[in-house]
């Protein structure tokens, strides 16, 4: 046989090609799970849906930390400061000192009201 001579695969074209297939096969497989994984409600979009809920959520804990925060302030100038606690008392309560008169203004009626 001379080196410059191919040797002929005993294989025909039909055979190569046979041997081929399960590799396209199994590209084919793959491309359809990804489209499955990206078109199902419960793949990609339900995880960008859940992304989203989560910032939300994350904001409003953010938010309930903060208030809970000021509210625990509020709770502790009431409770240790006295001029804080009166104030309160005076306007939720409508206390007042011993001797102090207090002055309720009304406005007077209109006569177009029923």
């Amino acid at each position: 046989m001379r080196a410059n001579q191919k040797q002929k695969n005993p294989q025909g074209f039909w055979a190569k090609t046979f041997q081929h297939i399960p590799i396209v096969a199994w590209v084919i497989l793959g491309i359809l799970f990804l489209v499955y994984v990206f078109t199902n409600e419960n793949g990609l979009p339900l995880y960008l849906q859940m992304v989203e809920k989560e910032d939300a959520l994350k904001r409003q804990t953010q938010q309930l930390e903060s208030s809970n925060h000021s509210l625990g302030e509020s709770i502790h100038r009431i409770q240790h400061d006295p001029s804080e606690l009166e104030q309160l008392a005076r306007d939720r309560l409508g206390m007042v000192r011993e001797g102090e008169v207090v002055y309720q203004f009304v406005e007077p009626k209109s006569d177009d009201s029923p």
